[in-house]
């Protein structure tokens, strides 16, 4: 029944009449046609249709609009008005089943919006969604709706994308939905969301690797660079722009590079680079940038070319380092060297010159010489003139850029000269060009001084000359420069008051007549002086025996020859004759200090009191031995003053001639160390003699592999007294006391040669063997000699051995060093500098020792991990040392960060407890030699 709610119920009666008749009429017409007619006409011209006509249509409609649905590969379906499904295409229920769907709640009749409104689980996501879009289509309050859609299952994952389109004629209207699948393009749209989100965090940690590298290329002043030998193009990296201070927006070439290179550098730079070309080993190259202003920085730059197929140069590539602080360390410390050099020179010079004038000029000289200064001059004060008079000078600058003849007034303060009388004080100018203080005609830039400084020489309290030391470099003088200079003025200082003192003495009336050695008031001054600057040791004074029988029966001129020769003796085997004295008749007396370590003036001591018993003097041309008596006093614990020394020295003379002995000390516990160390000296010869030494190898090792590539020989004492392994400490010091380390350094040396020929015989990857030596041998004449004997028992003995001097040990005697070290190498012997950094040694002389290894000092292995200055001053022995063509060798090396450090800073060997412990040679060849093994 038709539903009219807003009509009355006669009209819906009058409805329901009409249509009864209008189904009775067509009932009678298919009776009549018997169901031939579909549809008939009216008087109006109007077409109606039967009902069974009318399905039919309908019937056709549906069939054809199934058709093109099927045609269509698309999941399709057709809502009404109301939401409900009125046809779907085959596509559309192979999608329901596929999905899950059950029943009929996706297919025609069913409602598709409720369908939407109740779906739950996975594929809930959007439902509420997708349905309020399709109501807003059906209510004609949307042109149409789409949405995208996962739809995934247990066995894949998938997306659709729906769409709702409407469709409407002139009876009914409705919505075509369709859904599509578009996991393909999902997929490929994933896929290309992860790739490039692959490609942004690449390009991030590309950006991230590069900001790393800026900043560690900035961190170590290093930049990299590139040319294209075809272009002539050239890339640098930002940090390259930084060190050459050249704006990074600015395309640099060849030329503009040698543009920037020091004029004094730049015809080198020109010729090394051209030569690169037909090279291809990586080249290094220091030289120098001339910046504006005058600004000079140092750079290290390596280079390499890479060639192609045929040979053709096609790129260079490199890197380039500011070492500029490097290289302004370097040049400090050659200045400081040389300041060290003049300061030992000046004080040579002191000792030698008893004259102001030649002090002066000698200074002068030794300044421009030794100290590299452009200029040198003395300047005295003439307090008379009131004005400081040029009396020495010396130097290569023009004549303009001598002080004035006539000198500079003391009341003109605008010269540095007469300020530092006024002051007394070091002037220094660093840079001459700026500095508006002391401007003068004649001392300017033009004539190559840039800084200079002006130091008072006082004596008593008082200026009485200016020294003027002239450079060729801005900031020349820094503080340390200042503080050796400063010394060197004071020296002279001194040696002027010690002139002017001489000049009013005579001076032979220290002396005594016959032997030339000082009297016993020198003695006395020089004893005091000596003393002053030590901590201990001891006066002896020495009681000639049956000296008056002598003189009685050979006569006064046998008696005076056997003087003189006893003089001579002693000072020999003292060393300083200065510190020995004639004091009386048949009475000598002679200090001895403790020297480099405490406690070697009496043991010293000792060896010279048997020595003196054991020597054979010539009287009338036949060996003669004299006894004598020594009495002895020690400092500081018997006496502070050497006057007070002596006394107690002829007091102890006097105890030992009663009690018959040779010799006695003031204080008895010294005289029980003398007697201990004559038992000890003993011991260790009986040592020698037994073979109770033995050695004990360390392992060094390459840096890079890790493999064991020499080995230190390091002596030991099996005491068979003890049953226990002495180390060297307990015993070295008696053996270089005792003079015993000669003979015991040369059985070292043969044993470590025999090691290493009993290796080589036996197949074995035999390393070279350091041994120790100690400064007896190298002062020793016959130890050239000794080393020589020692090596001839093979040929191929000398590739074997190794010998480690200190740096000390070397700087006691250059000259003499030098030459020894040449007849060392000269037979095949390596040398190696040993606790190198601790000494004091020139670069000037370390240039020209004959050397083959650096050795630094386990205090700076150390340091190096500690604080950054630790690591720059190794890190500057091992360029100082490679600048001199020398390996290097790191001692004491006991952690894998020092190791670390060491690589990174190109230094080739290492030895120490990281690497392996000093071990006998059975245990040394079976881990290391036998086995063929890293050290660790």
């Amino acid at each position: 029944m038709t539903d009219f709610p807003h009509e009355s119920p006669a009209l819906e009666d009058e409805v329901q009449a009409l249509l009864a008749t209008l189904r009775h009429a067509e009932d009678r017409l298919q009776e009549l046609t018997a169901g031939q007619i579909d549809a008939i006409t009216d008087a109006g011209g109007r077409t109606i249709l039967l009902q069974r006509a009318q399905e039919d249509v309908r019937r056709v409609d549906a069939a054809r609009r199934t058709a093109i649905l099927n045609s269509l590969p698309a999941n399709i379906a057709l809502l009404d008005g109301s939401g409900f499904i009125v046809a779907v295409n085959e596509s559309w229920r192979q999608f329901g089943r596929s999905n899950g769907l059950k029943g009929s709640s996706a297919d025609v009749g069913a409602n598709y919006l409720d369908a939407c409104q109740d779906a739950h689980g996975d594929r809930s996501d959007g439902a509420t969604g997708i349905a309020d879009g399709l109501l807003s289509v059906l209510e004609r309050a949307a042109t149409g709706f789409d949405a995208i859609y996962p739809c995934h299952s247990p066995d894949i994952d998938r997306w659709f994308q729906m769409t709702a389109t409407p469709v409407s004629d002139d009876q009914a209207s409705g919505v075509v939905v369709m859904h599509v699948d578009i996991t393909d393009r999902k997929l490929h749209e994933i896929a290309l969301q992860a790739s490039e989100a692959e490609q942004r965090e690449s390009t991030r940690q590309l950006s991230l690797e590069r900001a790393r590298l800026v900043a560690a290329q900035r961190v170590a002043k290093v930049g990299s660079w590139e040319t294209d030998l075809a272009t002539m193009a050239v890339l640098w990296s930002a940090e390259s722009y930084r060190i050459h201070e050249v704006d990074p927006e600015v395309a640099v070439t060849r030329n503009d590079l040698l543009e920037l290179v020091h004029p004094a550098d730049k015809a080198r730079v020109d010729i090394e680079l051209r030569a690169l070309l037909s090279s291809r080993e990586p080249k290094v190259m220091r030289h120098r940038l001339l910046l504006p202003g005058g600004r000079v920085k140092f750079l290290e730059k390596r280079w390499q070319v890479d060639f192609d197929e045929d040979g053709r140069p096609l790129r260079l590539i490199g890197t380039c380092q500011d070492i500029t602080a490097r290289c302004l360390d370097e040049e400090r410390i050659k200045r400081l060297n040389r300041g060290y050099l003049v300061l030992s020179q000046v004080n040579g010079l002191i000792v030698r010159v008893r004259d102001r004038d030649e002090l002066f000029q000698g200074a002068c000289r030794i300044a421009v010489e030794s100290g590299g200064f452009l200029l040198a001059w003395i300047g005295r004060v003439d307090v008379v003139g009131a004005s400081v008079v040029p009396v020495a000078s010396a130097g290569n600058c023009p004549a303009a850029a001598l002080p004035v003849e006539r000198g500079f007034p003391l009341d003109d303060l605008a010269q540095p000269c007469t300020l530092t009388v006024h002051t007394r004080e070091a002037v220094i100018v660093n840079d001459l060009a700026s500095d508006v203080r002391f401007m003068r005609p004649g001392i300017e830039p033009a004539n190559g001084i840039l800084s200079l400084v002006f130091l008072p020489i006082i004596v008593g309290g008082e200026v009485v000359a200016v020294m003027s030391l002239h450079a060729s470099d801005v900031d020349y003088f820094d503080d340390a420069e200042i503080a050796l200079l400063t010394e060197v003025a004071n020296d002279i200082g001194f040696a002027i008051d010690h002139i002017g003192k001489s000049e009013t003495i005579n001076y032979l009336a220290y002396f005594d007549a016959l032997t030339g050695l000082a009297n016993r008031s020198l003695f006395l001054e020089r004893a005091a002086q000596c003393l002053r600057g030590t901590t201990a040791g001891v006066l002896a004074l020495v009681d000639l025996e049956r000296f008056k029988s002598i003189n009685d029966s050979l006569g006064v001129h046998a008696g005076d020859d056997l003087l003189r020769q006893i003089a001579t003796w002693l000072g020999r085997q003292l060393g300083d004759p200065t510190l020995l004295a004639r004091v009386g008749p048949d009475h000598f007396a002679f200090v001895l200090t403790d020297g480099d370590r405490p406690g070697d003036a009496a043991p010293g001591l000792g060896r010279l009191i048997k020595a003196f018993h054991e020597h054979a003097f010539l009287l009338d041309g036949a060996p003669f031995r004299i006894a004598a008596k020594f009495g002895i006093a020690t400092f500081p614990e018997d006496s502070g003053t050497a006057g007070g020394l002596l006394q107690k020295a002829e007091s102890a003379l006097k105890n030992a001639k009663a009690a018959g002995k040779r010799y006695l000390f003031y204080t008895q516990k010294m005289t029980d160390s003398i007697a201990r160390q004559l038992v000890q000296e003993n011991q260790l010869r009986h040592a020698l003699d037994n073979r109770e030494f033995v050695l004990h190898y360390q392992p060094k090792v390459n840096v890079d592999s890790g493999r064991v590539v020499g080995a230190e020989a390091l002596i030991r004492w099996n005491d068979p007294r003890t049953l226990t392994m002495t180390q060297p400490a307990q015993f070295i010091p008696i053996l270089e006391q005792t003079g015993l380390i000669i003979e015991v350094g040369r059985w070292a040396m043969r044993t470590a040669i025999d090691d290493y020929l009993r290796w080589l015989r036996a197949g074995l990857p035999a390393v070279r063997i350091a041994v120790n030596v100690s400064p007896l041998q190298l002062r020793d004449p016959a130890f050239v000699d000794d080393v020589r004997e020692l090596i001839s028992v093979d040929p191929l003995a000398p590739a074997g051995l190794e010998l480690e001097i200190t740096e000390s040990m070397l700087m006691s005697d250059i000259e003499q060093s030098i030459e020894t070290l040449h007849a060392l190498r000269g037979m095949g012997v390596r040398i190696a500098i040993d606790d190198f950094g601790t000494g004091f040694s020139s670069l000037g002389y370390l240039a020209k020792l004959p050397v083959d290894t650096l050795k630094i000092d386990r205090s700076f292995i150390d340091d190096m991990g500690r604080s950054a200055q630790g690591l720059s001053l190794v890190s500057t022995m091992i360029s100082l040392a490679h600048s001199f063509k020398l390996r290097v060798v790191a001692e004491g090396v006991e952690t894998e960060e020092q190791s670390s450090l060491l690589k990174l800073l190109r230094c080739e060997e290492a030895q120490g407890y990281l690497h392996g412990r000093p071990l006998p040679v059975s245990e040394f060849e079976s881990r290391f030699l036998l086995a063929g093994m890293p050290a660790r």
